[in-house]
């Protein structure tokens, strides 16, 4: 699929070669960079103020891992809401064939201390924008998706798009079963 929407975008041979092979290549749990592309998969960069950090991954432009600052799980470690390999966002349109943003690599177009902006060109002048901003001390983060000059590429009679976000909730308090044996240890004492 990727190979005939690259090709479609006008992208080089070699080009889209690079593209194909560190999709195929890229592996969040192992994050093996096998050309700069799959490199460029890997690369996060992150926002934060006080209350949280959010750092983000070129592929499809979605957040790759959200550490809360304030809070710790049960165990004292760092608390994350997710961490990498843990969610998946992506944004799909019809384009002929369905267009599922987590299938590409974005460039980081703009980036601040409370916002990052990542473009996915086309051909034309054409772009997929993700810019994301964090508000001074709080938990809410914002999301603008944006898709600019893409009348060549999305036909005109296409007015939605869907919005997939799937994640893993890591274990942040103790079960059940560790707290009845902290308890039955402690009336052994």
């Amino acid at each position: 699929m990727a190979f005939r929407i690259l090709d479609k975008m006008g992208m080089e041979p070699a080009d889209v070669a690079a593209v194909i092979t560190a999709i195929g290549y890229h592996d969040d749990s192992t994050a093996f960079p096998v050309n700069a592309v799959a490199a460029a998969l890997i690369l996060a960069d992150k926002i934060e103020n006080s209350k949280i950090r959010v750092e983000f991954n070129t592929r499809g432009a979605q957040p790759h891992s959200v550490m809360v600052k304030d809070y710790y799980n049960y165990d004292s470690t760092a608390l994350y809401l997710f961490k990498p390999g843990e969610a998946d966002y992506a944004v799909s349109v019809y384009a002929g064939e369905y267009l599922r943003t987590d299938n590409f690599t974005f460039q980081l177009a703009e980036k601040t201390d409370s916002s990052v902006t990542m473009r996915l060109p086309f051909s034309g002048g054409g772009y997929i924008e993700q810019k994301y901003t964090l508000h001074e001390d709080s938990y809410r983060m914002d999301n603008l998706l944006s898709f600019v000059g893409m009348g060549d590429v999305i036909p005109g009679n296409v007015s939605s798009f869907d919005i997939d976000f799937n994640v893993t909730v890591p274990r942040m308090e103790k079960g059940l079963q560790e707290r009845v044996a902290v308890l039955q240890a402690q009336l052994l004492l």
